[in-house]
Formats: C-alpha cells, structure tokens, sequence
C-alpha cells in the first residue's frame, strides 16, 4: 500500500474535497439518488418472472448512534436526505429494542428508512437473471471493458477487447475473485435506442431497463 500511496494521492484529495464542500455535497447526492433511489423496486422489476425474485428481500435500513446526541452529529446527512424526499422514523433504545432485541446496549438510538432491501445469494441471483436473458434469446458478452466511446460530446458505446459495442448493457461486473481487477467484464442484456425511442427488454419487459435508461439520460445530459 505504501508504494502505492503517492499514486493515490491526488485522487484521494480530490474525493476529500467533496466530501467536505455541502455544495458538492447536495450535487453528488442528488445524482446518486438518480442511479440508487428507487434500486429494491428496480430490482423487483429486473427480477419479475424471472425465477430471480427469491433471492430479494424487502427489509428497513437501519443507521445505528450511540444515543441520540450521536445522531445529532449527523445533522447534515440527515439534512441533505430530508432535501431529497427522503423520509425515517427514530428509535430510542426502547423501541429499538422491541423492534429487534439483537442490538448491543451501547446502540441507544437509530434511524429507520423503509423501502429497502437485500439479495440474500448475490451469486445466485445473477445466475437466476443471467440464465432467463440466455434462453430468452439474448447475447452475453464477456470482455474487458477499457473506456466509453464518444461522439459529439455524447457516449456511443462501450469499448471492450478491442472491440466498440454499442450501447446495450444490463451491467459492469468486477472479475472474480483471484482474477487482475483492472477493469470490468461486460454482460449485454437489454437493448435501447440512443435517439431516446422506445426502450425494449432482451426480457420481453421494457421496465426491466429503467435504471439503464435512467443513466443513459444521465450520462448524455
């Protein structure tokens, strides 16, 4: 780490420095909710009749303080996210207790956000949508993917192996476990028009590719 760390450093200063300015702040939060505001009902989308639905499971979100003055410290997370419609319900240590009796003593205080979730099998999940994109006739492409293409000051399309492929894609996946993380892998699923027409699902469901839609908007805004 040490011989990388000089590397590292710009980066590194440059990422501090957002997170310290509230005006920076409020923008990347702002963009965020754009990509993850809505991901368990994205998911659900994604996942319907897919046979990958199991593997979803609604929950609460929960952000644990010593006490209520711990949380106070927070304030202006808490503010940003009361900006962006976010919405919580505070537990003291009573009702955090009979809400789930597992939390240590020293947890006296959270806050509850709703309209979450989790994938229970991660791996499992990804088999589960990756086989029905399969024998619902889609391509999967596996490749390094090394920068986007651009024209005009707007993405066209992905470059991987050497190769540009335009812009159809459910995901950018990190290698495996053991394999050089130098850049994702590739897998191409759903299908949209960059002159902003309809949006149409390798699934047979157009609401599959919300969040893809979502970032194409975003990423040639």
């Amino acid at each position: 780490m040490g011989g990388y760390l000089p590397r590292l450093m710009p980066w590194l200063a440059k990422f501090l420095s957002h997170a310290t300015a509230p005006p920076e702040a409020r923008r990347i939060a702002a963009a965020l909710k754009g990509v993850i505001g809505d991901s368990l009902n994205d998911h659900l989308a994604l996942a319907e009749g897919t046979g990958a639905e199991r593997w979803i499971v609604p929950s609460d979100y929960l952000f644990l303080y010593r006490d209520r003055a711990d949380f106070a410290h927070d304030a202006f997370g808490w503010q940003v996210r009361r900006e962006l419609g976010y919405q919580w319900d505070e537990l003291e240590r009573d009702a955090l207790t009979r809400y789930d009796p597992i939390f240590s003593d020293k947890v006296g205080f959270a806050a509850r956000l709703g309209d979450h979730g989790r994938i229970s099998d991660p791996g499992a999940y990804v088999k589960a949508l990756a086989a029905h994109a399969l024998a619902n006739g889609a391509r999967m492409i596996q490749a390094t993917v090394t920068d986007f293409a651009q024209a005009n000051g707007r993405i066209t399309g992905v470059r991987a192996s050497g190769q540009t492929i335009p812009p159809a894609t459910v995901s950018c996946w990190p290698p495996a476990r053991g394999q050089r993380r130098s850049a994702p892998s590739l897998a191409s699923m759903c299908h949209w028009k960059p002159s902003g027409g309809a949006i149409m699902s390798s699934f047979g469901n157009p609401r599959r590719c919300r969040a893809l839609r979502s970032w194409w908007r975003r990423a040639n805004s």
